[in-house]
């Protein structure tokens, strides 16, 4: 069973996350957890890290905003999470990379 299921689900899991020291190690799993949940359901939540593959290099690799969540541009552009390796590389990597 993974921390999500076994705090309930996954708003129990992220309020759970919010109130807690990031820097420990269950806390550092569960935030991956919780992630790996958003890339698998396409939810996408402030500090998420999106790529835009169809857009301008500059704005292809971009982190939400709180100020975006509230704004029309998120439900009309088509896009997708970053994946650990471009997270990492801080820009869009080529797919066949």
């Amino acid at each position: 069973m993974n921390l999500i299921e076994q705090l309930d689900g996954y708003e129990k899991a992220k309020i759970r996350l919010g109130s807690c020291d990031i820097t420990l190690a269950y806390y550092q799993e569960l935030d991956r957890q919780l992630l790996e949940y958003r890339r698998q359901h396409n939810i996408f939540e402030v500090g998420d890290w999106i790529v835009m593959d169809s857009h301008k290099p500059e704005y292809q690799f971009y982190q939400i905003t709180k100020d975006d969540m509230g704004s029309h541009w998120i439900n009309l552009v088509e896009f997708r999470h970053a994946t650990d390796e471009e997270i990492k590389a801080g820009k869009r990597l080529e797919v066949n990379q």
